[in-house]
C-alpha cells in the first residue's frame, strides 16, 4: 500500500477537501470506542494532494497505535500570517524530544516507518509542511502549515481563518 499511495502522490491536481468531512469519513476505518474525534474546522476546506485522506489516516492511526492512553483526537485551525495551520492533537502518550523531527524520516518508528514519511511527503506536495510540536507529558500535536491560498470556507471564495 505505501508504494502504491507513494508512487500517487501528485499524479492528479490538488482539490479542495472539507477538512471536517474527510476527518468523519477517515474515522470509519477504526475502532473507535474509546477515543472521540473532534473537528473545530467549521466549514473549512483545504487545497491539497489527493492523497490527503492518508495523512489523516496516519495520523490516526499512529495515535490509536503508539499513544497507548488515547482518549481524544482534536482538529483545529488556526491563522498564522498569511497561512494556516491545521493541528491534528491527541491526549495521547508524548513523543521524545529527540524523537520529534525523526519520526518522519522513512523506517523510523515502531511499525514500519513508513506512514508520518508518506504523510509529510503528501503534504509536501502541495507545499505544505508538518512538524510534531506537542508538550512532553501533555499528548501529541501535529501542525501543518497550509500555504497562503489553500484554505476556504466551504462558502466558495472566503479565506480561512
Amino acid at each position: 500500500q505505501f508504494a502504491k499511495d507513494y508512487q500517487n502522490i501528485a499524479v492528479d491536481p490538488p482539490r479542495w477537501q472539507n477538512i471536517r468531512n474527510l476527518a468523519h469519513r477517515v474515522s470509519e476505518n477504526f475502532d473507535l470506542k474509546k477515543v472521540r474525534i473532534s473537528s473545530d474546522t467549521g466549514t473549512a476546506s483545504v487545497l491539497a494532494d489527493p492523497l490527503f485522506d492518508r495523512v489523516f489516516h496516519h495520523l490516526f492511526e499512529n495515535a490509536l497505535r503508539h499513544g497507548e492512553r488515547v482518549t481524544e483526537i482534536r482538529i483545529s485551525l488556526q491563522k498564522n500570517g498569511t497561512s494556516g495551520l491545521l493541528l491534528v492533537e491527541n491526549d495521547g502518550v508524548s513523543i521524545p524530544a529527540r524523537d520529534k523531527d525523526k519520526i518522519f524520516e522513512r523506517g523510523y518508528g515502531k511499525g514500519t516507518g513508513w506512514g508520518l514519511y508518506l504523510a509529510r511527503e503528501i503534504l509536501a506536495a502541495t507545499g505544505m509542511t508538518i512538524i510534531e510540536n506537542g508538550e512532553v507529558g501533555k499528548g501529541v500535536r501535529f501542525v501543518i502549515t497550509l500555504p497562503p491560498g489553500s484554505i476556504r470556507r466551504n462558502d466558495g471564495d472566503s479565506p480561512v481563518p
